[in-house]
């Protein structure tokens, strides 16, 4: 994990660190490089040649993520290199497309429409011929929502509410993985997609 010595979203950090280190099992060790000012030298130091060496980009900050993204490619004639950064990344225009493709640029999203997807197109053609217009993000979504509950209740009833954390359909734009910490509060939807930069085009990993 690579963040500025005072990241923005320091709590998010520690989660990750601490989720990971959870969830390890004797795989991969977590190393850290925390600096405002990064170094090839500094970065190197923490790869391993001969294995994928998956980076995790701890900010948002343009000029932070542009400095990492030249030293990885300095490095990269020389280690296995897979950047993650967060759905933030996608709004970053600045950074060349080239660059992301790559580093191999892996992101998690919250929702995203594959229009390659059968379903989808199938959604796409029905909605232009009602409505004579692409849908929006709310129109994907509405969908999805709707379908989702309205799948579940068909074939659970009212049981379905109370097995929502059930194993989720995947539909055009959101990825349902229902949780429910705890008996005192209700579900909380922790699905999301793994999306990375292939031929200068997102596609779905998970």
């Amino acid at each position: 994990m690579v963040a500025p010595a005072k990241p923005t979203k320091e709590k998010f950090n520690t989660l990750f660190s601490s989720a990971y280190a959870a969830a390890r099992n004797g795989g991969a060790l977590l190393k850290e490089v925390t600096a405002d000012q990064l170094t090839t030298a500094l970065i190197e130091s923490k790869l391993v040649a001969g294995k994928k060496n998956v980076i995790y980009a701890a900010s948002n900050e343009l000029a932070y993520i542009t400095s990492l993204i030249n030293k990885l490619l300095d490095l990269q004639s020389r280690y296995e290199i897979i950047l993650v950064g967060n759905e933030e990344w996608t709004k970053l225009d600045q950074i060349d497309n080239s660059y992301k493709n790559r580093l191999n640029l892996h992101l998690p999203m919250s929702n995203f429409v594959d229009y390659s997807s059968p379903l989808v197109r199938d959604f796409l053609s029905k909605y232009r011929e009602r409505y004579g217009t692409d849908p929006n993000k709310y129109g994907f979504l509405g969908f999805d929502v709707t379908m989702y509950y309205l799948y579940g209740m068909s074939k659970q009833g009212r049981e379905f509410f109370r097995a929502l954390d059930q194993p989720g359909m995947r539909l055009t734009s959101t990825k349902f993985k229902m949780e429910k910490p705890s008996e005192t509060v209700g579900f909380n939807n922790f699905g999301i997609f793994i999306v990375r930069y292939n031929d200068f085009r997102l596609e779905v990993v998970d």
